[in-house]
């Protein structure tokens, strides 16, 4: 696990959080996000049966610094997507990441979001945490490279995500 910035807790993630998100809500990349989702969200897609999601790659969210801080971002767009999905259906919602310290851990979980305590494994090996993608799982990792997604999470055709955010593979 990622050591977390000196004086971080819970506490102050949610602010980060609430500051991100708000940030986040003002820029133009929402509606295009939006209008994404909408489009890949349409009745027919197979898009509309999600009712996990999962989130992998996101890095530690208490390390600060620049990599904190790119941790939120992919944090907040994950809500954000996953936050208007949530009003029409129930939605899961998980996380891995080998760099997940306690205090990530207890911030993510107030966000109702699971996280997974198996580290991923070496590249060659599916991710322990693989069969949570399926046919109905929105899989979100936009900062992994693809050379840990193909093998770790995409390479089975029969359990390909119903939506897909990340690198190209």
């Amino acid at each position: 696990p990622a050591q977390s910035a000196p004086h971080m807790d819970t506490a102050k993630l949610l602010q980060v959080y609430e500051k991100s998100r708000r940030r986040w809500r003002e820029t133009m990349m929402v509606s295009q996000l939006e209008g994404i989702m909408r489009e890949a969200m349409e009745e027919g897609s197979g898009a509309e049966s999600v009712d996990k999601a999962h989130v992998a790659g996101l890095g530690s969210l208490s390390c600060g610094g620049e990599n904190g801080w790119r941790s939120m971002w992919q944090l907040v767009m994950f809500l954000d997507v996953i936050t208007e999905e949530k009003k029409n259906r129930t939605i899961k919602m998980y996380a891995q990441d080998p760099a997940f310290n306690d205090i990530d851990e207890a911030f993510l979980a107030k966000l109702g979001i699971e996280t997974s305590d198996i580290d991923i494994p070496p590249s060659a090996t599916p991710a322990a945490s693989a069969h949570l993608i399926t046919p109905s799982t929105f899989f979100f990792a936009p900062c992994m490279p693809w050379a840990l997604l193909w093998p770790q999470y995409l390479h089975n055709k029969d359990r390909e995500p119903a939506l897909f955010i990340g690198n190209d593979v």
